[in-house]
């Protein structure tokens, strides 16, 4: 019993060093190809981006107009599908 218990305690260490010792790579990742920029910003009333408990939260009423950041949507993305 004591030999299977020093055994496996040598085996963690072994195998913990040697994933320590895989993990040291000073590699910088590549930037991200296609980054997502904000291009303008429009006005909408609240209650279209906020739940009631968010309003609430923020002291805000639904018909408030609040400014939200446009994204420019790629041109690849597939329309959603309408089961039903």
């Amino acid at each position: 019993m004591k030999h299977i218990i020093a055994t496996s305690a040598v085996l963690a260490l072994l195998a913990g060093s040697a994933s320590a010792a895989s993990n040291q790579t000073h590699e910088r990742h590549a930037s991200f190809p296609n980054g997502v920029t904000a291009t303008d910003t429009a006005k909408v009333e609240a209650s279209t981006v906020y739940s009631n408990k968010e309003l609430q939260r923020a002291h805000l009423e639904p018909t408030d107009i609040v400014p939200v950041t446009v994204f420019q949507a790629p041109d690849n993305i597939a329309p959603p599908r309408h089961d039903g």
